[in-house]
Protein backbone atom coordinates (compact mmCIF):
# COMPACT_ATOMS: atom_id res chain seq x y z
CA UNK A 1 0.00 0.00 0.00
CA UNK A 2 1.50 3.59 -0.92
CA UNK A 3 2.05 5.80 1.67
CA UNK A 4 -0.37 8.20 0.04
CA UNK A 5 -2.99 5.72 -0.15
CA UNK A 6 -2.81 5.09 3.50
CA UNK A 7 -3.38 8.72 4.22
CA UNK A 8 -6.13 9.27 1.96
CA UNK A 9 -7.84 5.96 3.80
CA UNK A 10 -7.52 7.68 7.14
CA UNK A 11 -8.81 11.13 5.77
CA UNK A 12 -12.13 8.78 4.08
CA UNK A 13 -12.57 7.61 8.28
CA UNK A 14 -12.29 11.18 9.36
CA UNK A 15 -14.93 12.17 6.79
CA UNK A 16 -17.01 9.71 7.81
CA UNK A 17 -17.21 10.23 11.54
CA UNK A 18 -17.98 13.57 10.69
CA UNK A 19 -21.14 12.89 8.94
CA UNK A 20 -21.69 10.27 11.09
CA UNK A 21 -21.52 12.66 14.10
CA UNK A 22 -22.70 15.19 12.25
CA UNK A 23 -26.01 12.84 11.70
CA UNK A 24 -26.40 11.93 14.68
CA UNK A 25 -25.56 13.82 17.30
CA UNK A 26 -25.69 17.71 17.01
CA UNK A 27 -24.30 18.04 19.92
CA UNK A 28 -20.82 16.98 19.04
CA UNK A 29 -20.54 20.03 16.56
CA UNK A 30 -16.65 20.78 17.83
CA UNK A 31 -15.91 17.39 17.42
CA UNK A 32 -17.19 17.18 13.90
CA UNK A 33 -15.59 20.24 12.62
CA UNK A 34 -12.42 18.46 14.05
CA UNK A 35 -12.77 15.51 11.97
CA UNK A 36 -13.44 17.61 9.24
CA UNK A 37 -10.06 19.23 9.62
CA UNK A 38 -8.33 16.81 9.89
CA UNK A 39 -9.65 14.65 6.74
CA UNK A 40 -8.79 18.33 4.77
CA UNK A 41 -5.20 17.65 6.36
CA UNK A 42 -4.30 14.28 5.45
CA UNK A 43 -6.01 14.69 2.32
CA UNK A 44 -3.72 17.45 1.22
CA UNK A 45 -0.52 15.59 2.98
CA UNK A 46 -1.45 12.65 0.76
CA UNK A 47 -1.43 14.53 -2.97
CA UNK A 48 1.66 16.14 -1.31
CA UNK A 49 2.95 12.52 -1.04
CA UNK A 50 2.04 11.51 -3.73
CA UNK A 51 3.74 13.92 -5.63
CA UNK A 52 7.18 13.04 -3.55
CA UNK A 53 6.73 16.04 -1.33
CA UNK A 54 7.10 15.60 2.34
CA UNK A 55 4.92 17.49 3.68
CA UNK A 56 5.62 19.85 6.92
CA UNK A 57 4.72 18.33 10.27
CA UNK A 58 2.01 21.06 10.62
CA UNK A 59 -1.89 21.75 10.76
CA UNK A 60 -1.95 24.56 8.87
CA UNK A 61 -4.39 23.96 6.28
CA UNK A 62 -3.42 27.63 4.75
CA UNK A 63 0.42 26.30 4.42
CA UNK A 64 -0.26 22.85 3.35
CA UNK A 65 -2.75 24.24 0.36
CA UNK A 66 -0.10 26.64 -0.92
CA UNK A 67 1.63 23.89 -1.18
CA UNK A 68 -0.55 21.61 -3.39
CA UNK A 69 -0.79 24.72 -5.53
CA UNK A 70 2.49 25.32 -5.79
CA UNK A 71 2.15 21.59 -7.43
CA UNK A 72 -0.88 22.03 -9.36
CA UNK A 73 -2.04 25.46 -10.05
CA UNK A 74 -5.38 24.11 -11.01
CA UNK A 75 -6.18 23.10 -7.34
CA UNK A 76 -7.60 26.84 -7.06
CA UNK A 77 -10.54 25.41 -5.40
CA UNK A 78 -9.15 23.81 -2.42
CA UNK A 79 -7.45 26.84 -1.05
CA UNK A 80 -10.97 28.12 0.31
CA UNK A 81 -12.05 27.69 3.81
CA UNK A 82 -8.90 27.14 4.75
CA UNK A 83 -8.27 29.52 7.04
CA UNK A 84 -11.68 28.55 9.21
CA UNK A 85 -10.86 24.60 9.08
CA UNK A 86 -7.54 25.44 10.26
CA UNK A 87 -8.93 26.87 13.22
CA UNK A 88 -10.77 23.46 13.76
CA UNK A 89 -7.79 21.78 14.86
CA UNK A 90 -7.30 23.79 18.17
CA UNK A 91 -9.73 26.65 19.32
CA UNK A 92 -12.86 24.25 19.72
CA UNK A 93 -10.82 21.34 21.22
CA UNK A 94 -9.85 23.39 24.24
CA UNK A 95 -12.57 25.05 26.75
CA UNK A 96 -11.18 28.07 26.89
CA UNK A 97 -9.50 28.80 23.05
CA UNK A 98 -12.42 29.45 21.12
CA UNK A 99 -13.75 32.68 21.01
CA UNK A 100 -17.06 32.30 19.41
CA UNK A 101 -19.47 29.39 20.11
CA UNK A 102 -19.80 26.92 16.96
CA UNK A 103 -23.09 26.73 14.70
CA UNK A 104 -24.37 24.06 13.26
CA UNK A 105 -24.30 25.75 9.57
CA UNK A 106 -20.16 26.34 10.14
CA UNK A 107 -20.33 22.46 10.43
CA UNK A 108 -22.07 22.13 7.96
CA UNK A 109 -19.89 24.12 5.83
CA UNK A 110 -16.94 22.28 6.77
CA UNK A 111 -18.50 18.83 6.21
CA UNK A 112 -19.12 19.76 2.20
CA UNK A 113 -15.81 21.10 2.30
CA UNK A 114 -14.07 18.29 3.44
CA UNK A 115 -16.13 16.05 1.33
CA UNK A 116 -14.90 18.52 -1.64
CA UNK A 117 -11.38 18.45 -1.01
CA UNK A 118 -11.36 14.88 -0.75
CA UNK A 119 -13.25 14.18 -3.87
CA UNK A 120 -11.31 16.67 -5.38
CA UNK A 121 -7.69 15.87 -4.70
CA UNK A 122 -8.66 11.40 -5.34
CA UNK A 123 -10.44 12.32 -8.39
CA UNK A 124 -7.06 14.31 -9.60
CA UNK A 125 -4.71 11.48 -8.51
CA UNK A 126 -7.03 8.78 -10.10
CA UNK A 127 -4.80 6.00 -9.19
CA UNK A 128 -6.00 5.97 -5.52
CA UNK A 129 -8.66 3.56 -4.99
CA UNK A 130 -10.07 4.25 -1.18
CA UNK A 131 -12.82 1.53 -0.21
Amino acid sequence: MSTAKSWFEKASQDLRMAKVLFENDPSFLTGTAFMCQQCVEKCIKGFLIENKKRPDKTHDLVKLSKEALNLNPNLKSIHNEMERLTEYAVAYRYPDAAKTPLKKEQVKIAIEKAASVYDELINYLGNIQVP
